[in-house]
This record gives C-alpha cells, sequence and structure tokens, in this order.
C-alpha cells in the first residue's frame, strides 16, 4: 500500500505527465527524460530513474484516456477535493507545462496566456498577487481558500481546453476513421451517422 507521501508524488508526476500530452508538440522518452531534470529529482538521485518511469508509465495511460475521451485528474477521483492534492498536481501540471512549451511562447499565446491560470493559482506559486488581485472579491482567507477549491474542482474542465487547443485535429482525426456504422469516438453511444458524423 502506498503511503501519504507516495500519493502525493504520484499527483504531482500525474500533472506533470498530463501537461506534456497537452502540449502541442510531441515530447519524446529522451526529451522527457531530459524535461524531468531538476523539477523534483535531478539526474544522479537515487529515485530519478525511478521517477522517470513513473512519468512514462503516466503518459501511456493517460494518452490513453485522452483518446477515449474521459480524463479527469485522479484528485478528482474522490468524493471531496484533496486541496492539497490539487495543489500537488497543478504544480506538476504547470511546472512541466512551461518547461515543455516554454514561457515566453505561453505568454505571447493570448489563449494559452489565460488558460494556464487556474494551474498557477491551485498550484499556490501566485498566491501572494492573486490575493491582491481579488482582495476585494474575497476578502478573507476563508473566502479565498473556497474561490481555489472551487477552480480545482472544475481543472479537468481547463485540461480538456487546453488539450483541445493544442490538438485541434484530433476530433478530425478520429472522425476520418471512424465507419458510419460504428459507435461514435465521442463516448455518446449513438452511431457514429447519427452523431458527429452528421
Amino acid at each position: 500500500m502506498l503511503d501519504q507521501a507516495a500519493f502525493e508524488t504520484m499527483s504531482f508526476y500525474e500533472g506533470a505527465a498530463v501537461a506534456v500530452i497537452c502540449s502541442a508538440r510531441k515530447v519524446s522518452a529522451a526529451e522527457l527524460t531530459e524535461l524531468m531534470d531538476g523539477i523534483v529529482f535531478s539526474k544522479g538521485d537515487k529515485d530519478y530513474d525511478e521517477a522517470v518511469k513513473m512519468m512514462k508509465m503516466f503518459q501511456a495511460m493517460l494518452e490513453m484516456k485522452f483518446k477515449e475521451k474521459r480524463f479527469r485528474p485522479g484528485y478528482l477521483l474522490s468524493k471531496t477535493v484533496d486541496i492539497d492534492k490539487a495543489a500537488l498536481w497543478c504544480d506538476g501540471f504547470s511546472s512541466m507545462f512551461f518547461k515543455v512549451n516554454g514561457k515566453d511562447s505561453i505568454r505571447n499565446d493570448q489563449y494559452l496566456s489565460k488558460a494556464i491560470f487556474p494551474f498557477v493559482f491551485v498550484s499556490g506559486r501566485a498566491d501572494a498577487d492573486i490575493k491582491e488581485q481579488f482582495k476585494d472579491k474575497y476578502p478573507t482567507q476563508a473566502d479565498f481558500d473556497g474561490f481555489k477549491l472551487s477552480i480545482a474542482s472544475r481543472i479537468d474542465e481547463a485540461v480538456n481546453a487546453i488539450y483541445n487547443y493544442n490538438h485541434p485535429t484530433g476530433l478530425q482525426a478520429d472522425s476520418a476513421k471512424t465507419g458510419r456504422n460504428a459507435d461514435c469516438p465521442c463516448g455518446s453511444g449513438k452511431k457514429y451517422k447519427k452523431c458527429c458524423g452528421k
């Protein structure tokens, strides 16, 4: 059975793996190893190779969930949202997303510069700046924490929006392979010709 620290590490790695999948460019296993350096472990650390293996495993598993259009972050699968796990997940996502895509290219992309906000916010990396920005709307710490929890509870919407923004041909590529009488790849349970194939 995994202890609390292992679960926290998995939340971080899941977020980082999702960021790789959501990025516009494909990241090879060799590049993933390079990108991992310095995020939690550095090359030479005893757990570094294990961390890279875990990332590759998460990446393969999560790519399948995105293809099946049923992705949700692991921390959202429980009945209540653990804000600490959500913060670790979002920290993993934002750290890796900035590494893969580059801070300048994200800043220069009007959509991505706004879309990354929920991840940076929930991770806690910009709490002081965000508290100042929203001090009139959320004057107490409890109000601010409630705001953060509400965003953490809907982070899957932001993840899927970034994925769809960076992979606009994904849906078209799926539909090109789908036969008219096959089940629709959107997961509706309808025939393709009666759903997305109209």
